[in-house]
């Protein structure tokens, strides 16, 4: 086996892992590969190893392992202005921090994330980090921010169901009052 593949049969092998539930172990297999592209001097695949760790850490219920392999990973992203997933980085670290109970700061970074998918035209994505930040919003005191970010959220979906849709035609009532 060639040397140079290791880190994708590493990501692959952690990939399965995660499909199959293996958190722990996904975000070990994660951080292996990591190290494999940092010996390679690959700073976008390992950081981008270091989010999809991040990512299982957090689906293992452990929020702080989740930030400390998330940090970080952003300015790499940025630094090549890959907004995507410098998006993505903002959206894995403001979930740690949400888990963490640091609601305050998880809003600041579900921000920084909507604001990088609404620039690369990403709806989906930008939809479903507006979602979490009107959720953070709500448990933070902060209802009319949540309010407008779930209707942005709404909005930015192309197939809604039909509690989705119920919430949208809603949401419209107050938020047009309020823009009276």
């Amino acid at each position: 086996m060639d040397v140079r593949d290791e880190p994708g049969r590493l990501c692959s092998m952690a990939q399965q892992l995660y499909t199959e539930g293996n958190y722990l172990q996904a975000a070990e297999t994660f951080a292996r590969a990591a190290s494999a592209y940092a010996d390679q001097k690959n700073d976008l695949m390992q950081a981008e190893m270091q989010n999809n760790r991040s990512v299982a850490y957090l689906q293992a219920g452990q929020p702080h392992a989740a930030w400390e392999a998330a940090s970080g990973t952003d300015r790499i992203f940025l630094e090549v202005n890959d907004f995507r997933r410098a998006a993505m980085a903002f959206g894995n670290q403001a979930a740690a921090l949400e888990a963490l109970g640091k609601t305050k700061d998880a809003i600041q970074y579900y921000e920084r994330s909507a604001a990088l998918f609404e620039q690369v035209g990403d709806k989906e994505l930008n939809g479903m980090v507006l979602q979490s930040l009107s959720s953070a919003q709500v448990r933070s005191g902060h209802r009319i921010d949540a309010l407008f970010s779930m209707q942005a959220a709404l909005s930015k979906k192309k197939h809604l169901t039909l509690k989705e849709r119920i919430l949208k035609r809603l949401l419209s009532v107050p938020v047009q009052l309020m823009q009276r």
